[in-house]
């Protein structure tokens, strides 16, 4: 069994281990000092419930390599967590608008490969347990990869060799390839996508600006979403606001205007490249065309990602349904101005194309 998609279950476990010690406690009039002591063994049988209830770490699944049968351990561990064994191969944990967790989403479609999504709150992970998103797990062999990089760089080594369709095989290697070119890009659109972090953030964690637009990016108002997660995000949202801007530097205009000269410059290579052939790195689709279309769309937030019907991650998230009409007189002026003449790009004309044309599809 794996972590279920809400921490109230777990909440209430140890709520109840507790309440189930004061009751004893009270019942045999422990005193103040054998209190103390039994503190240890209350904190151990809720640890023990919690995990009980939020079952396996992922990569724990090879424990049962070698069974002869399924005991009642495990049988009671499927009904509390399903039956995981017959789960898809992957499961991705990302947060709704992130840019490269999209990236590995997309990828995921296209090769066909069998997965299911865990979604959390944007910045909680971060936050609460110190771990970045995406993360992808491999139910097979027991891995746990982070770092959209490596998710690729892991699919198209222990994924794609065992695609039995020739021809999606074939495709799926030249997609995933890692050559000279596409490593150069790889540089440049991991730079840009930071760099469309800092300065979208810039505006839309200003002080002055409602935090609707950022709370429906990281999940606020999404179903998908744990409940938990997105009472976090609202009533934490002041607290986030406050320390991201201190650790992107968004009080800052001329770091602002620094990131935005370099968001230009890459989008500037990406049109020259795209004026000399069909894609960036040549005549065949390849992950980099995915990657920068991932990166870009947050910038295309009217025409793609909150348009009224959301082509971002395959449609994925219903709160993304028309946001940007019920919040366009809230929405900074300035990422409006900048999705207007970006979208006089070509390469906004290129990741629009994609968008339409491959993101519900299979290469």
């Amino acid at each position: 069994m794996e972590q279920p998609h809400s921490a109230l279950p777990i909440a209430a476990a140890v709520a109840a281990v507790y309440s189930a010690a004061a009751l004893l406690f009270a019942h045999w009039s422990f005193s103040t000092t054998a209190v103390a002591c039994a503190l240890p063994l209350v904190l151990l049988a809720s640890a023990l419930a919690a995990r009980a209830i939020r079952g396996d770490p992922a990569t724990l699944k090879g424990i049962e390599v070698g069974l002869t049968e399924r005991g009642l351990f495990h049988q009671a561990g499927d009904l509390i967590g399903g039956d995981r064994l017959n789960r898809p191969r992957f499961l991705l944990v990302a947060m709704p608008i992130n840019h490269f967790g999209e990236r590995v989403r997309w990828a995921l479609d296209l090769i066909g490969a069998p997965y299911e999504e865990y979604t959390v709150g944007g910045l909680i992970s971060a936050f609460l347990r110190g771990r970045s998103v995406p993360q992808l797990i491999d139910r097979k062999t027991c891995s746990l990869i982070g770092n959209s990089d490596e998710c690729l760089a892991y699919l198209s080594a222990a994924y794609v060799p065992s695609i039995t369709d020739a021809r999606l095989r074939s495709k799926a290697i030249s997609f995933l390839r890692n050559d000279e070119q596409t490593a150069a890009w790889d540089v440049k659109l991991n730079q840009l996508g930071h760099l469309v972090q800092g300065w979208a953030y810039f505006y839309v964690l200003d002080p002055d600006t409602t935090p609707e637009g950022c709370l429906t990016a990281w999940g606020g108002y999404e179903p998908m979403v744990p409940l938990t997660h997105r009472v976090i995000l609202r009533l934490g949202h002041p607290f986030f606001r406050f320390f991201m801007r201190m650790a992107f530097e968004l009080s800052s205009p001329d770091v602002r205007d620094r990131r935005r000269k370099m968001i230009d410059a890459i989008l500037d290579e990406a049109d020259s490249a795209l004026s000399k052939q069909k894609y960036l790195t040549g005549d065949e689709l390849s992950h980099v065309d995915i990657t920068f279309s991932a990166l870009v769309a947050p910038l295309l937030a009217g025409r793609l990602v909150l348009a009224p019907q959301s082509s971002y991650a395959k449609g994925r998230f219903s709160s993304f349904n028309g946001a940007m009409k019920r919040m366009s007189d809230r929405w900074p002026q300035a990422l409006a101005e900048f999705e207007l003449n970006l979208l006089k790009r070509p390469c906004a004309k290129h990741v629009i194309s994609l968008y339409e044309v491959l993101r519900s599809k299979q290469l």
